[in-house]
């Protein structure tokens, strides 16, 4: 447990380092949540806010002051400290405030600055270096980075409000390699201005909420065509305005809060599920000639399928019976369902062909499954029969998209 004197040192240590990166030319926000982030600093430019950021670690008090290593004071930290503010979102810089002094001295946290002690890890925080006016050209140099637009590409909105809450979701795919900063930058780009976007799906929306601004914004970041296609996001962030009422917010996620509502979540997953799509992935050879295939045998039990559903709308066949006329088409369907679910994944440029071959097999299969599954036993014969007509409608549907899905394929 703290002492209160460790407190209070801690907190004038706080106002101390604030009131420094103020004068400094930075918006400074103390964050609520310590992570290992005391703060945030904002780069004001031209008296406007810049979206750039440092994190800020913060330690006060004489104890941090009573080694030194030539002309810089030494820190030392562990491991667990070492990780966190190296995969940061954000540049880290780590600041001693002499309470007594009223001075800040700062050093930014990246390997070529930290040495390994055996049992632990030291930083140098030179004397020098001080957050104050006459350096504020060098502590902006270390912000994050505005990254241009050529970098990456937006898809979206999707517009997904409700009664509620205005909300959006974009998709952004890269135009290239980007280090973690970078893409925490894009992220926080794309949140920023989709949230002054007046997109509205329907009439309804639109006169609910017309041009307002969004209160909750969704961006989904994807290093390639193929994990968009995939869905396998490489990171994810939520920004939610902080007026927005408790009734009205989404679940939130859980991630690094980089100020301002903005939280970012890197996937753990990424790297094996791209491993995964890489190697079950097959050529579009292979996924044509099996598509080829399907394409010749189903539409023919599509055809089958409408008759006998037809004779048992008239009643010239019962239920039994039309499951013995239909045994091979049902043979053939479960084929094709196997086939769809073990082939792999389809080549990207085969996605959306892949969608709607999906949903052909699945319609076809449904018709029989009204009339054989457990579940639909239970219910009346006309609303069986609707569903297996609707089934087959939707098949028909499907087999059109298909076809023009296949064709555009070359």
């Amino acid at each position: 447990m703290k002492s209160p004197l460790s407190g209070t040192t801690e907190r004038v240590g706080a106002q101390l380092t604030g009131a420094a990166f103020e004068r400094a030319g930075f918006a400074f926000r103390p964050q609520n949540i310590d992570f290992g982030i005391d703060a945030l600093a904002e780069r004001i430019d031209h008296d406007a806010a810049s979206g750039q950021l440092l994190a800020v670690q913060i330690k006060s008090g004489p104890s941090y002051f009573s080694e030194k290593d030539g002309d810089a004071f030494v820190f030392r930290f562990g491991d667990d400290h070492k990780a966190y503010w190296l995969e940061h979102s954000l540049p880290v810089v780590i600041c001693l405030c002499d309470v007594d002094s009223e001075q800040v001295y700062w050093e930014l946290i990246v390997p070529e600055n930290i040495e390994s002690t055996g049992k632990g890890n030291k930083i140098l925080v030179p004397k020098h270096q001080t957050v104050d006016p006459s350096q504020a050209e060098g502590l902006a140099a270390l912000v994050s980075p505005v990254v241009a637009t050529s970098r990456y590409t937006v898809i979206g909105p999707e517009d997904v409000s409700h009664g509620l809450a205005k909300r959006y979701s974009f998709d952004v795919l890269l135009n290239g390699a980007a280090t973690k900063a970078e893409v925490a930058a894009i992220l926080r780009q794309v949140t920023n201005e989709g949230a002054k976007r007046s997109y509205n799906r329907n009439d309804i929306a639109a006169r609910r909420w017309g041009s307002s601004d969004a209160d909750v914004v969704w961006a989904y970041l994807y290093p390639s065509a193929g994990d968009m296609a995939g869905r396998n996001r490489f990171a994810s962030s939520q920004w939610i305005n902080d007026g927005l009422e408790e009734a009205a917010r989404p679940f939130k996620l859980t991630g690094e809060h980089l100020g301002d509502g903005l939280v970012i979540e890197w996937s753990r997953s990424y790297e094996s599920i791209a491993k995964l799509h890489a190697s079950h992935t097959v050529t579009k050879e292979e996924y044509l000639l099996a598509v080829d295939r399907l394409l010749a045998a189903l539409p023919k039990a599509q055809e089958r399928l409408i008759r006998e559903v037809a004779s048992v709308a008239a009643s010239r066949v019962d239920e039994e019976r039309f499951i013995e006329s239909v045994s091979e088409e049902l043979a053939l369907m479960s084929a094709a369902d196997r086939e769809v679910q073990e082939m792999g994944f389809a080549p990207y440029e085969c996605t959306d062909l892949d969608l709607k071959l999906s949903s052909y097999v699945s319609h076809l299969g449904n018709v029989v499954l009204y009339f054989t599954a457990e579940a639909f036993l239970s219910r009346d014969r006309a609303n069986r029969l609707w569903l297996a007509q609707k089934s087959l409608s939707d098949a028909a549907q499907d087999l059109i998209h298909l076809r023009y899905e296949r064709e555009k394929v070359r």
